[in-house]
């Protein structure tokens, strides 16, 4: 039996992203920067420029599932740059 998780600060927020650029990364949440730096060089690569702040959408209990199977969905909101 999982034990309850307090949900007492949970805040909803919404908000429009526009265009994005995201991936699954599979592993301990520790990892998760990594994966960033390879959003932002694609993003990059591919004429983008990140805006704002990135976000996760967690899909795997932390509770339930060993650290190199956590899958964590990371989105970059981004912009077309400008060519000179």
């Amino acid at each position: 039996m999982l034990a309850a998780v307090d949900t007492s600060t949970v805040k909803r927020v919404s908000w429009t992203e526009g265009t994005a650029l995201q991936t699954l990364h599979v592993g301990p949440y520790g990892k998760v920067g990594e994966t960033y730096k390879r959003v932002v060089a694609e993003a990059s690569e591919a004429g983008y420029q990140c805006v704002g702040i990135g976000h996760e959408v967690y899909l795997r209990d932390p509770r339930r599932v060993a650290p190199a199977r956590l899958e964590t969905i990371v989105r970059v909101t981004v912009k077309k740059t400008r060519k000179a």
